[in-house]
């Protein structure tokens, strides 16, 4: 009787196994179909944000420190017809859970933060956009951007082919999907929803802040990684027909674009400003921040102090991003000067020393958002030979972790220590015979025990019961953008896969929402992202959405 009571209950049990299984399978999907991150129930650092919605907002940006790894739960991502099947596998998210996970328990761990490599896997977390369709099949869309690939008859990821080289001739067509189209605005190291703006949001979203304040002036300060996030936000917002200044002169936005490949206008500034929203005004200014003798005489560092020391208006918010000047013109110098006693490190932490406190100190007026420079595309080409081999030499991955540990180093000591900077000054020193000799020294200019006038907060308290809104600064400081630097390196394993399966000739290679054959440049379809990162700080206190959404 024992064992024929062992045996049915054996029988019963993979029924109730399984329907366990679906109830929190359900319940999972119920979970995320509202909008939230595999780990939206992570308990919040108090030391790194002042509430849960502020820290989910700084979170948007800003990768680590963001998580108590002790209570995270975690979900599997949320089915749709526009994700793909693989990205919606238990396993995968687990994988992606895991990396995460890693991540921040190393993180919390190394004071010196996190490095290229670390990015890279949280890179490989995302779900992949190149997708592939055989020949024998027809195309399941005209354009090169498919909508809806769901089935795997249809296409299946680049990245998820197990044929040898040899077997892939009969590859006909590559596929891009959207960034936003397969992961919904859901990235697993982002505890909040990253909501896409549409025309009529976005247009939404400018009048209503217009109305609370006359002017809206963001400004980007930086190099070309720079120039091209505000490109890309023009372009995302060009029905506003936006009128561009530049050098006294003024051109519609459709003409002015078309002239970014000339030289003198792509290392120009600009202001771009619309009749329709009047008020509303984008400024970028190209600086390399690559002053290696007297870094405070750059006019950079000269229009950081300003806004600093309250000598001029702040922007209403403020981004920053630089780092590849400094590396790319290194070689050149240290070869004009070979007597300089800086090498290459010393460098890049002279410029850091001086720009880092500054920028903190604005950002107790303004918000600031400090964007990590994007990384080389091993496989990128270039026209001349010995130009490629100087961008694969000096943009390497360990330089631009040093420069961005220096960073994060002068953020936490830079703006409570004695400030000790030095200037590269030329002495000349007299011989015999009257002949003379230059020779470079290291000068050190010490300041008080505070950088300088204009430190103490300088911004009213907000009203009481007003809406949030976080271009405001507040305790947290400037952010560091790195959450699109994933991203990036996804699409850099993408290009890499294009190259190892002999596909550069391939469209998909060249154009830029990929932008392949750039050495560290990002494509569109990062920078698109980004901008809509910028849209959801901008606009989701001042429009009616889900709270679910990053910055709500």
């Amino acid at each position: 009787m024992l064992k024929k009571n062992i045996k049915v209950s054996l029988t019963i049990l993979p029924f109730i196994l399984y329907f366990c299984h679906q109830r929190w399978l359900s319940n999972s999907k119920a979970l995320l179909n509202i909008g939230r991150s595999p780990f939206y129930r992570s308990v919040w650092n108090p030391g790194e944000a002042s509430s849960e919605r502020e820290g989910q907002c700084q979170a948007l940006f800003k990768i680590t420190s963001v998580y108590n790894e002790e209570e995270t739960q975690h979900s599997s991502t949320r089915g749709s017809a526009n994700v793909p099947a693989w990205y919606t596998d238990s396993e995968f998210v687990k994988m992606a859970g895991r990396r995460v996970k890693t991540f921040l328990d190393d993180i919390s761990k190394r004071p010196e933060g996190p490095s290229t490599q670390d990015y890279k896997y949280l890179g490989s977390v995302l779900p992949r956009l190149l997708y592939y369709k055989d020949k024998e099949e027809p195309a399941p869309h005209r354009g090169r951007q498919s909508p809806n690939l769901s089935r795997k008859s249809d296409a299946v990821p680049v990245s998820r082919m197990k044929q040898p080289h040899t077997m892939q001739k009969d590859m006909s067509e590559v596929f891009i999907m959207d960034r936003f189209q397969t992961t919904e605005g859901v990235l697993p190291f982002i505890p909040c929803r990253v909501k896409k703006y549409t025309r009529r949001a976005i247009d939404a979203c400018f009048k209503k802040r217009l109305e609370k304040k006359k002017q809206l002036s963001i400004f980007f300060l930086g190099d070309s990684k720079i120039r091209n996030m505000v490109i890309e936000l023009v372009n995302t917002t060009s029905y506003f027909d936006y009128t561009i200044s530049s050098k006294n002169e003024t051109w519609p936005w459709a003409v002015y674009r078309t002239m970014l490949e000339e030289q003198d206008v792509r290392f120009s500034d600009f202001e771009a400003t619309t009749e329709s929203h009047p008020g509303l005004r984008f400024i970028f200014k190209f600086r390399r921040f690559w002053e290696w003798r007297d870094v405070d005489a750059s006019d950079e560092v000269k229009i950081l102090t300003e806004w600093a020391e309250g000598t001029q208006p702040v922007p209403d918010l403020l981004i920053a991003g630089y780092t590849s000047w400094m590396l790319y013109t290194i070689p050149q110098r240290l070869e004009n000067d070979p007597n300089s006693p800086l090498d290459v490190l010393d460098l890049l932490m002279r410029v850091h020393e001086v720009v880092v406190p500054l920028l903190q100190r604005v950002a107790h007026r303004t918000r600031v958002l400090v964007h990590a420079d994007t990384r080389l595309r091993p496989h990128s080409q270039a026209k001349k030979p010995g130009h490629r081999l100087a961008m694969n030499a000096v943009f390497q991955n360990f330089l631009e972790d040093w420069s961005e540990m220096m960073f994060r180093f002068f953020e936490k000591f830079g703006s409570g220590r004695i400030t000790r900077r030095r200037r590269l000054v030329t002495r000349t020193v007299r011989l015999e015979g009257g002949l003379e000799h230059l020779v470079n020294m290291v000068e050190e200019i010490t300041q008080g025990d505070r950088p300088s006038r204009g430190f103490d907060r300088m911004q009213s308290p907000p009203e009481e019961g007003a809406v949030k809104d976080y271009l405001r600064p507040d305790e947290s400081g400037l952010w560091w953008w790195d959450t699109s630097l994933p991203i990036n390196m996804a699409t850099i394993s993408e290009c890499s896969d294009l190259h190892d399966r002999n596909f550069t000739q391939l469209p998909q290679y060249s154009e830029p929402v990929l932008r392949c054959e750039d050495h560290h440049h990002s494509g569109t379809a990062t920078l698109n992202f980004e901008v809509h990162m910028l849209l959801n700080l901008i606009c989701n206190t001042h429009l009616a959405v889900d709270r679910h959404f990053c910055c709500s």
